[in-house]
């Protein structure tokens, strides 16, 4: 069953970059860069809505929320859809006794333009495998997990730069919905602000950064493996209600040739509740522009810190209409 859910979504992946490679072939020539709309008068674009769409001629280039984690500053074209996801993503991690591997089979950010400064996201990870395994006295435990995961809902809100200008500036709340099955103690609503901020340095250079503000369950920071706690007779900690955690993003990218890009990026994350202790990690990737609406990427996220996940690799494709 897992084996024929995974060939459904690649065939469904597949067909569907087809269609949209169908679809570039009707879409004018886009500006190759940001720089680019300052030289042409500027479009007023206010007027147009989901109902209304931006026309194609004057649509922003395509900018993304991958594969790097700082966010993107700019928003989805009001009218239009944007897909975002991955095909395939792993990621290895150990804490303490504890080690996983986790695969997020097509973890997905689905993106809608409402208005022209503002857009919806819909973020669901349909199938996840996770190999939880504890070591104690040098007898592991291991369990086999498949789940459906949580969905996040996100509204961003692009305060200036949308349409022109070296910089621009964005506000993102979002929620978490405890969806996931993977567990029943970890069931609380959790949410957070994002602020994500872009720099064009002209050239090709960039830099994005942003400031990621969380209220977090308390449960789910001290019992991240409740299967592991059961089987080893461990006592789940009770531990109601939320604390705050604060990260921060900085991404530098240089593009290549107007379909080539590269990017690298540093990632730091700390959290109020204690024992935890800060995360941090070093991520670098690619991506590729065959056409105005589609980019493919693959990249890594490398863990400096001891519980941040060691190695996380990733193969995406992000795709407009």
């Amino acid at each position: 069953m897992k084996k024929r859910v995974f060939q459904l979504f690649l065939a469904f992946t597949l067909g569907f970059h087809a269609l949209a490679s169908a679809q570039e072939m009707q879409v004018p020539e886009e500006p190759s860069s940001r720089l680019d709309l300052e030289t042409e008068p500027v479009l007023d674009k206010s007027a147009y809505h989901l109902f209304h769409p931006v026309p194609a001629a004057a649509m922003r280039p395509l900018s993304t929320d991958r594969p790097d984690k700082t966010e993107s500053a700019y928003t989805v074209d009001a009218g239009h859809f944007q897909f975002e996801g991955d095909l395939l993503t792993l990621i290895l991690s150990q804490e303490g006794e504890d080690s996983s591997s986790e695969l997020l089979i097509a973890p997905t950010n689905l993106k809608l333009g409402l208005l022209n400064n503002l857009d919806l996201h819909l973020i669901i990870l349909p199938l996840n495998w996770n190999r939880l395994t504890r070591t104690v006295d040098a007898k592991p435990t291991t369990a086999d997990i498949w789940s459906f995961g949580d969905m996040l809902v996100r509204l961003k809100y692009n305060l200036w730069g949308n349409d022109g200008g070296d910089t621009a500036l964005s506000v993102m709340p979002f929620v978490k919905l405890p969806t996931s099955t993977y567990t029943t103690i970890h069931n609380l609503v959790e949410g957070g602000v994002v602020f994500p901020f872009a720099w064009d340095w002209g050239a090709g250079w960039g830099m994005g950064a942003q400031l990621q503000m969380d209220l977090a369950s308390n449960q789910e920071a001290l019992s991240p493996h409740p299967e592991l706690d059961a089987r080893h007779g461990d006592q789940e900690q009770n531990a109601p209600g939320y604390h705050p955690e604060f990260s921060f993003a900085m991404t530098i990218g240089h593009d290549f040739t107007d379909e080539l890009a590269a990017f690298v990026e540093l990632f730091a994350g700390v959290s109020s509740l204690m024992p935890t202790e800060p995360i941090a990690t070093f991520d670098a990737g690619v991506t590729y522009s065959p056409f105005p609406n589609t980019q493919w990427d693959m990249g890594f996220y490398l863990g400096l810190t001891s519980n941040a996940p060691r190695f996380n690799p990733f193969l995406g494709l992000s795709q407009r209409f």
